[in-house]
């Protein structure tokens, strides 16, 4: 997954998902060398799942994930950011 915000601009690739209390607790992989520990929230899970089903959009993305994830593999893990290129 891309993160891309003021402060950082990275790929993460997520580790572990798991439920602690009332959140949802997502741990990026440990082969990406910064620890990252998202935590989601009964409200924030809500709002995204009432976001997503409102719009055709994501649905149709969800119901072609068989063929974005095949294609996905066959091309390859993505190249990442070169951090120096904007110098």
């Amino acid at each position: 997954m891309r993160v891309i915000s003021q402060l950082a601009d990275l790929d993460l690739e997520v580790g572990r998902m798991a439920r602690d209390g009332d959140r949802i607790v997502v741990e990026a992989s440990q082969s990406g060398g910064l620890e990252t520990r998202i935590e989601i929230g009964p409200l924030d899970v809500a709002r995204v799942l009432g976001l997503a089903l409102r719009n055709p959009r994501i649905i149709f993305y969800v119901l072609a994930l068989p063929v974005l994830c095949r294609r996905a593999r066959k091309q390859g893990p993505a190249k990442p950011a070169d951090p120096w290129a904007d110098l």
